[in-house]
Formats: structure tokens, sequence, C-alpha cells
């Protein structure tokens, strides 16, 4: 796409309910407003500098590899629709039902969305400041169509609201004699209930956390947690050495699987034996995106996003596995949460 050499200076914005139209949460008023508000910039002149005062050889674009990266991350929510404003719970619309228009549209495009033709205005409020393209319709058409005809509303139909962030970044590519603004959409991975529990920055962002927090043994203890290894393993190996699944005893074979997620878990069941199973690397892969869990019982389910056969050539359940290691207080309590939050949850995540 482009160097970090050729970024020349970045802003982020915190997408508002406010600007949002199809996935307007349910909570708040007003019908969404196509104005993008500007938090921190306090003067006119400042954010008619970034915007090198709007010259007409400007170019505003998305990334198509960034909407992809977005629609991936924000797929749990979509599917879960768990936000919360003024104690009121969920979307005005079953936001579910247009996330593969979304997918489709994006993935059908090319690497830069054009976002205007022309240029942008901005509009000067008590609160601060507002960007919109110049040439938006007066009226959107988001809710007579699938996909919006204009691609600024695309964002107002897409972008999760409080959750959401879009960076705006500066870049004079080399060679080129104007510049172009790209508008990247993030999730906030700070929430980090609304995100694939295996997200890249959201391992990143805790991994850094226990760095500051902890030093010795214990940080080493949850740092080698994530992948399975060290006090974790070891913990589990005092309860079980057998796949909970297949019966394989091999312990060359076998993986420690969280049953709560490692980045889900407080920091203590990071390394708590009790939210750990050995598996094998096929069935720890399915058990850890959702598709296989287990009943209270010990009993396994399995997800209709694969069919019979393709579980079948996938493992071979050995229905003579003693389960008994799962069946206590406290693994239940690991097993429900993995029912509720990770049980065919990212069916529609790209892994």
């Amino acid at each position: 796409m482009y160097s970090a050499d050729e970024i020349i200076e970045s802003i982020k914005v915190n997408i508002s309910d406010s600007f949002c139209h199809f996935t307007k949460a349910k909570g708040t008023s007003g019908n969404g407003e196509a104005k993008l508000f500007v938090k921190g910039i306090k003067r006119v002149h400042e954010i008619n500098t970034f915007f090198s005062n709007f010259r007409k050889d400007n170019e505003y674009v998305y990334s198509r590899e960034n909407l992809i990266e977005y629609l991936n991350d924000a797929s749990y929510e979509y599917l879960n629709q768990s936000i919360t404003i003024n104690d009121v719970h969920g979307y005005e619309n079953d936001i579910i039902k247009k996330y593969k228009h979304f997918l489709t549209h994006v993935r059908s495009s090319k690497d830069k969305i054009i976002i205007t033709e022309r240029n942008f205005e901005v509009k000067t409020q008590k609160q601060g400041h507002y960007i919109r393209p110049l040439d938006l319709p007066a009226r959107c058409d988001c809710g007579s169509k699938q996909i919006t005809s204009h691609p600024w509303n695309l964002m107002r139909d897409m972008a999760l609201p409080k959750i959401s962030q879009v960076k705006i970044e500066k870049v004079r590519h080399f060679g080129s004699s104007h510049y172009t603004f790209y508008f990247l959409i993030f999730l906030d991975h700070d929430i980090q209930k609304v995100s694939y529990h295996n997200s890249q920055v959201l391992i990143d962002k805790i991994l850094n956390e226990i760095n500051q927090k902890y030093v010795g043994i214990k940080k080493l203890r949850m740092i080698e947690a994530r992948v399975g290894q060290g006090y974790f393993r070891e913990e589990i190996l005092k309860r079980t050495k057998i796949c909970l699944i297949t019966g394989i005893k091999n312990l060359k074979l076998l993986e420690a699987a969280h049953i709560k997620p490692w980045s889900r878990s407080e920091d203590i069941e990071k390394i708590d034996g009790y939210n750990g199973i050995l598996l094998t690397s096929n069935c720890h892969k399915l058990f850890d995106i959702g598709f296989i869990t287990f009943n209270d019982n010990g009993s396994l389910l399995k997800s209709s996003i694969l069919k019979e056969s393709e579980y079948i050539k996938l493992f071979k359940e050995d229905n003579n596995v003693d389960r008994n290691v799962i069946i206590n207080e406290k693994s239940k309590k690991y097993l429900e949460w993995h029912r509720k939050w990770v049980f065919e949850k990212f069916n529609n995540y790209e892994f």
C-alpha cells in the first residue's frame, strides 16, 4: 500500500453513534449524521493544514485490504451484537444481514477505493469541526440498497459505533506531487469482548500489558501459557494425559488448549489447569474457532458449519474416552463460557 516513510502525519477519529446509519445502536437519538467529527483539533486552520487546504489534487481513499481486515475483526460483534449504550442492548437493525454483502462488495473493489471525486468540506459547530465530501447526496440510499451508492456512506453503514476508530493517514507517495488521504478503519481492541480472541492486535496488546505488569516466573508462566507450554501444560498433565476426543495418548501429538481463551482469561485463569484440556492439533483448531465444544456431561457438540463427513475426515471420536477431567465445577464454568462466547460464534470469520 505505502511505506512508513511516505506517511507525512496522521490523526485518529472515534466513530460515534451519530455518524453511523445501518449500524446505529439502540439507546441513542437522531437519525445518523453524514458529518465525521474530528475530535482533538481545536482550530479550523489546523484541520485545513492537515488536509493541505483541501487542494484540488488531493485524493481521498479507503484501502481494500484494511476494510477486509476490519470486517474480519468485526465479524464477532456483527454476529453477537453485544453493544450496550445507555443501558440499552443491541442495534436498531439486525446487522449480520448485511455483513456478507459488505464483505463481497469490498473484496470485488479495487485496492484503492475512491471516497469522493471532488473534495471535502469543513463544518464548524460548537462541539468542534466536522468533515464530509462535497459530492455527498442530500439523502442516503442506505435503507433501499444492500450497498449504498456513495463510498462515504459505505463507512457509515459498515462501521460499528463506539468500538471503531478511523485513522486518517496523510501520504505522499514517492515520486508524487499530491497527497493521498487514507481513511483506515480499526476495531478498538481495548474493548476485548468485541473481537476475535486470537486477533494478533489483541494478543500483542495483552503481552505488552503482561510485560509491564510482571517480572520473573509469573510473567514467564503467563507468556508460555499462550502457546500451551510451561506451567500451564504441566498443570493439565497432572490431571490428564489423553486427547479428550480421539483418545490419543502420545504426548508429542497433544497440545494444551485453553477452554476459555487465553486473551479472554483473567491472569489467574491463563495458567489454571482446570481451564485446559489436551487435544490433537486438528481438534484444538476446531475447538479454538468454535466448531466443537463440550456439554457439562462431557459429551461432544459439533457445529452445523461442517458436514459430518468433514468431521470424520478431520478426526475420529473415541466414545470410550474418560472425560471426567472436565466434569467438575471449575471446568464447567470455563466450558459454559466457551459455549456462550466461542461455540458457533466465528462462522463469518476468515481464519
